[in-house]
């Protein structure tokens, strides 16, 4: 590896070298469980997958890199030094590290040969993950927001097809995972300097964005009639529509997948009802400077643009209801699962505002832990449905004042500030 190549691989923002930490530490728990307790089966392959996450933002440097004095291939190294060499180490370092340390105390519960083949699947999951995000630009642009779905496909495939570590046929699927991911680094390292560039905007929701295929305006008058609020509604429906979608999807997923037919789907639920917020939160944030030019003074701005987070949340939340309602309906309902979210989009999106699009991507895990903790709170101190949402209306208010503040006097909420800021930070 050369020093150029080495220096802009090394060159992540804080915020993703915490985000490596973060999802390192987790997923060493997670392979010290499996080690201890094979009965989880195949939920180590979710490491391979979150950790590989990290180069999908540093590629955001992509269009610095481009104003260095190096070449495309080496930048393409770059990027696959991030996303297939230096996973394969820490993979490796994660799996026979604590495997060893068990071995020596004598709790050791897998097998060694089994061991390597999980540390192959998990290099080959984060792969495969990676190179369908080097390549989904470039398809994005040919058949449009379509993209997405083959990328939810091939996760929802690679966490829970493998059922259980009982199944016969589980080493065979690791074996082929394994070796597709070997196949796509091959792959990528010969097509270096060929790879297309990354998306402005980090995270599968951007490709339910617009793609530059049907930006012409034959396509645009395609629906006559809308402008404004409900043309902005029309636009996002494919977001609004997945992120609702997830609420039924994860719990029933979990249940058919996992065998978790008697465990509570509560927190599951609520996180998808979550993750569908941040969907419509991050569109309108980043959408703010073009919106700050209507005719509306700021108090009316504020609320035009928290009445439809609001409403979307309240709709997630029907949804949620009527879920726990027809999946556990001997589970009593709870009220802080269904309720606290609705509040979160507004702390959100002035969060989003005063720091950035960044915020709203890393804040997501931050939310569902206050969540949980909040409706233990809730049920411990016996609230009741009135006044939870009494709290959530606080709560709702607060992010309304928060909103209105950076809108009228907030330095930083008329500029769509990169997940990973564009700074040089190579030595």
């Amino acid at each position: 590896m050369s020093a150029s190549v080495r220096r802009l691989a090394l060159n992540l923002s804080p915020w993703v070298w915490a985000y490596l930490l973060f999802m390192a530490a987790m997923g060493l728990l997670i392979d010290v469980l499996w080690l201890g307790t094979p009965r989880i089966g195949a939920v180590p392959l979710m490491v391979g997958l979150f950790l590989n996450l990290s180069a999908v933002h540093s590629a955001q440097k992509v269009a610095l890199w481009r104003t260095l004095p190096v070449s495309q291939r080496q930048i393409d190294l770059a990027r696959w030094q991030q996303g297939a060499a230096f996973p394969i180490l820490l993979f490796t370092l994660m799996m026979f590290v604590p495997a060893l340390l068990l071995a020596l105390a004598g709790k050791l519960r897998v097998a060694w040969p089994f061991i390597a083949l999980m540390t192959a699947a998990q290099c080959g999951g984060g792969i495969l993950l990676f190179g369908l995000s080097v390549a989904l630009p470039a398809v994005r642009d040919r058949i449009g927001r379509g993209s997405a779905i083959p990328g939810f496909l091939l996760i929802f495939a690679i966490v829970y097809a493998p059922r259980l570590f009982r199944d016969s046929s589980l080493e065979g699927a690791l074996e082929g995972l394994a070796g597709l991911g070997l196949l796509i680094a091959i792959l990528l390292y010969i097509l270096a300097g060929r790879w297309p560039l990354p998306l402005p905007v980090t995270g599968w929701a951007s490709f339910w964005s617009t793609p530059p295929s049907e930006n012409h305006p034959s396509k645009q008058a395609a629906s006559p009639g809308l402008a404004g609020w409900p043309a902005l509604v029309v636009a996002q429906a494919p977001a609004l529509l997945l992120g609702w979608c997830l609420i039924p999807a994860l719990p029933l997923l979990m249940r058919w997948t996992l065998g978790l037919a008697h465990m509570d789907m509560s927190f599951v639920a609520a996180s998808g009802l979550l993750i569908g917020a941040l969907l419509p939160t991050a569109a309108l944030a980043t959408a703010l400077r073009a919106l700050r030019a209507l005719p509306l003074n700021a108090p009316a701005l504020t609320m035009r643009l928290m009445a439809p987070l609001v409403a979307i949340q309240i709709v997630g939340a029907a949804i949620y209801a009527v879920t726990m309602a027809w999946l556990q309906p001997d589970y009593p309902l709870a009220t802080g699962f269904a309720l606290l979210p609705v509040a979160m989009p507004a702390l959100i999106f002035a969060l989003t505002l005063r720091f950035g699009p960044r915020i709203a991507q890393f804040s997501a895990a931050i939310a569902i832990s206050l969540i949980a903790l909040g409706n233990v709170f809730l049920l411990y101190s016996g609230f009741t449905i009135t006044q939870t949402a009494l709290l959530v209306m606080v709560l709702t208010g607060l992010g309304f004042l928060a909103t209105l503040r950076e809108i009228v006097s907030g330095r930083h909420a008329y500029r769509a500030q990169p997940l990973v800021p564009l700074s040089w930070r190579g030595r």
